[in-house]
């Protein structure tokens, strides 16, 4: 029987200095590599993802949080609300459906421009009849 609680204690002891070892790996090599943590769509998240992206946020004060979507219809969302909540941090975000918002009218005439909006108008209550065909 006291043969079976040394084993334990050896054990308990070797574990402990995984961690501590497995910890030191993170926060003196890993670590300082890290400049930005991106979050998007990922098939295969896991808490080991969302906690290390969150240590590298809070023990790093110049990493950069980006996001690929943020909207919360999307499979991305979830995982941004994730790690906003984890970190208290709001993302940078790249939302390709995100409106730019206001054009003027200078700007939409310019002939080097390529890109031209569906829609232009100069008042919000025109928008159902240019919208409904």
């Amino acid at each position: 029987m006291f043969n079976f609680f040394y084993n334990m204690e050896a054990l308990a002891i070797l574990s402990l200095l995984l961690l501590v070892s497995y910890i030191w790996f993170v926060m003196v090599q890993l670590l300082p590599r890290v400049g930005a943590v991106v979050v998007g769509i990922d098939p295969r998240i896991n808490c080991y993802k969302l906690q290390y992206g969150t240590l590298c946020m809070r023990e790093k004060p110049g990493c950069i949080f980006v996001a690929t979507n943020s909207d919360l219809v999307g499979r991305a969302g979830c995982m941004v609300a994730a790690t906003c909540g984890s970190t208290e941090r709001g993302p940078l975000t790249h939302d390709a459906e995100k409106l730019a918002g206001v054009t003027t009218k200078t700007t939409l005439q310019d002939p080097s421009i390529n890109v031209q909006p569906d829609y232009y108008t100069s008042k919000v209550s025109d928008l159902p009849d240019l919208l409904v065909p």
